[in-house]
């Protein structure tokens, strides 16, 4: 290549030192912005590409001076970007690498959780895999406990292509990485030492992206995959320059037919491509527009509202926003047909759209209650049961065909999709099918999603309508614990059905549970039942109150008083509202909450001496003033009357007038 003559003198040097100084400080950038990221990942990858690069040109005997220099200045920069920024966050980051504790490194699971996943997935389908693409969908009928989220990808690239492609496309990924491989070990053997030198710059940069894949999902990022394509790309051309000038000279030229298949091939590939990808490009400003809308909105429907009144002014606001979520969807179907989430969520929308009509409607049947009298109906004909619903639901019957037939397009276009069934299953009447391919449907939906909250809950309601009690619970019962989705629902439906303590004891409700419980009865005026659960309820705020400090204790201690009041338990009500003020010692709310309480369990003196106090922090409060003087008003009248009391004992007694060594005479 040229050398620093080349541009002229001292001015090629000065612009070779100018390009070295520049280089320095944007590899010093990029190392100081890996550490900064605290991603212990890409801190650990930092140090490779680093060592390995540093050890290669040793191997090659490229580090000189200059080089020496550049990696110190490189230091330097990184340790006062660490000295200005701080150490501690990224020392705690780092201690997690070097503890030895899965624990520590996978705090959440979510990892290990998703790796056995796909182990599980490509023992089941070994040779060919789920199918390219697929693992949004298919890796929940491998889960082994509900999750609160979906994994769109392995986080790990290897156990994503043994999952999606089986051992196949694992062979076929390994023998492109050979490949690779060797194209670069040809170039590190060339005489060049230019060459050299970059193969050594290209086996540092795949290294660290193949090692990258281990742990993450790096190559389907696409500003990822782009720079691995490049570098891939490097590789393989300087392989080919280094092959002898023999081999060039005796290498026989590709025909003119070659190289037309070639680009053939290639342009079968790009209007593929075209035709499969770019519509979702295309469509992809639309969904991530409903994506924001649907994330903003509550979707959920407060079935403790029963005002009518009431219910129309929600149902207007949710049919709105509804509106909205729609208009949006209707955008992605247009451009991209075969957009199956976008199909799967107009279904959704649909079905809930519908749902609120028919609690408006003068005959407020649910669809599940529709398909069951469709079914036991046993219409002799599909245009006699058709005239039925048109009659039974008048307009409100459009909005379950078009949910229909979004829902079975979802289901063509991507067949793993596990609530799609669901959906069809309360929807499959309107084609005639009855009970048997409803349960068909059911049983589908679980395989694909056996932890998912919606699928058991209609397994739930299914098993209760045949009268399997135990497995309707079971099912409800691993639906309350597998998503808070689906929790209010079965309290609304069971809760008020059996006695808290039963529902307690089968549900084994955690510290939100019991919260949502209590709630509910609440709300829904049964204070009896609330009265039972206040034990349980009011332990969740002790149990959080005793790992916390000032303000926030004394909150917490007066949640636990208000449930303790309201089930008149005095003592303890008493207890919080002492361990409330204790929380926070200058709090005047939470003194004089003691103070009423201590009043209310007629101990005056210890209710005057805590008023006396909130009156001293609060000199100009006429209501504090008042009090004060109605306690001392009643202190003072029982003192009154305790010492008529005793003069009244002694005057009636003679014996009291006399002291007891005189009467012993």
């Amino acid at each position: 290549g040229p050398t620093g003559n080349s541009f002229g003198g001292k001015s090629g040097n000065q612009h070779a030192s100018t390009a070295s100084i520049i280089v320095g400080l944007a590899l010093a950038v990029v190392v100081l912005a890996g550490i900064l990221s605290r991603s212990r990942g890409g801190m650990v990858l930092t140090m490779l590409g680093g060592t390995l690069t540093t050890l290669l040109m040793i191997r090659m005997k490229a580090l000189g001076k200059k080089s020496i220099a550049v990696l110190a200045g490189i230091g330097v920069v990184v340790l006062m970007g660490l000295w200005l920024h701080g150490t501690d966050a990224i020392t705690e980051e780092l201690e997690t690498l070097t503890a030895g504790s899965l624990d520590q490194l996978d705090h959440t699971e979510g990892r290990r959780i998703i790796w056995s996943t796909n182990v599980r997935a490509a023992k089941a389908f070994p040779w060919l895999g789920t199918g390219i693409g697929s693992h949004r969908d298919m890796h929940h009928a491998f889960l082994d406990r509900a999750v609160p989220v979906e994994y769109s990808h392995a986080e790990s690239v290897y156990l994503q292509v043994l999952s999606e492609a089986g051992i196949v496309g694992l062979v076929l990924f390994s023998l492109a990485i050979i490949c690779v491989g060797w194209h670069l070990l040809r170039a590190l053997r060339s005489q060049s030492h230019s060459q050299q030198l970059c193969a050594m710059a290209l086996l540092s940069g795949l290294t660290v992206s193949l090692v990258s894949c281990i742990f993450d999902f790096a190559w389907y990022l696409p500003g990822c995959m782009t720079i691995t394509i490049f570098l891939t790309g490097c590789a393989v051309q300087l392989g080919r320059l280094t092959t002898s000038e023999k081999m060039s000279r005796s290498a026989r030229p590709l025909s003119r037919w070659a190289w037309g298949g070639a680009a053939l091939f290639v342009g079968l590939v790009f209007v593929s491509i075209e035709r499969h990808q770019l519509p979702y490009v295309r469509a992809a400003s639309a969904w991530n527009r409903y994506l924001t809308l649907s994330l903003n909105a509550s979707n959920e429907v407060d079935n403790r509202i029963t005002n009518r009144d009431n219910l129309v002014s929600m149902a207007i606001q949710s049919e709105s926003r509804d509106d909205k979520l729609l208009e949006e969807l209707e955008e992605v179907v247009r451009v991209c047909p075969q957009h199956s989430r976008a199909h799967l969520r107009m279904a959704s929308i649909l079905l809930r759209n519908f749902a609120r009509a028919q609690q408006l409607a003068p005959n407020p049947m649910d669809l599940s209650q529709i398909r069951d009298a469709a079914i036991a109906s046993k219409f002799p004909s599909r245009p006699a049961q058709d005239a039925w619903l048109n009659a039974a639901l008048g307009g409100n019957r459009q909005l379950i065909d078009e949910a229909y037939v979004h829902t079975t397009r979802s289901i063509a276009t991507s067949p793993l999709q596990g609530r799609a069934y669901l959906y069809l299953a309360d929807l499959v009447f309107l084609q005639g099918v009855g009970k048997e391919g409803t349960s068909q449907l059911l049983a589908q939906a679980h395989q694909l999603r056996p932890h998912d909250a919606a699928v058991l809950f209609i397994l739930g309601r299914e098993a209760a309508l045949r009268g399997d009690t135990a497995s309707a619970l079971q099912y409800w019962k691993d639906s309350y614990h597998s998503s808070p989705e689906f929790r209010r629902g079965i309290v609304q439906t069971l809760a008020p059905q059996m006695p808290p303590q039963v529902f307690l004891e089968q549900f084994q409700p955690d510290t939100n549970m019991v919260r949502e419980l209590y709630a509910f009865y609440r709300a829904a005026g049964l204070d009896e039942h609330a009265k039972l659960v206040v034990p349980d309820y009011a332990e969740t705020f002790k149990e959080e109150a005793l790992h916390a400090s000032g303000s926030t204790a004394t909150r917490l201690w007066q949640r636990a008083v208000d449930a303790y009041r309201f089930a008149g338990d005095a003592e303890r009500t008493l207890e919080c509202c002492a361990r409330a003020a204790q929380a926070s010692p200058t709090n005047v709310e939470a003194r004089e909450d003691l103070a009423r309480q201590l009043l209310d369990m007629d101990r005056l003196d210890e209710s005057l001496k805590q008023y006396q106090w909130c009156l001293n922090k609060k000199p100009l409060d006429d209501k504090l003033r008042r009090r004060v003087r109605e306690i001392t008003k009643q202190i003072d009248v029982r003192r009154m009357q305790a010492i008529y009391q005793v003069d009244q004992g002694s005057y009636n007694n003679p014996t009291a007038q006399y002291p007891s060594a005189v009467l012993q005479r």
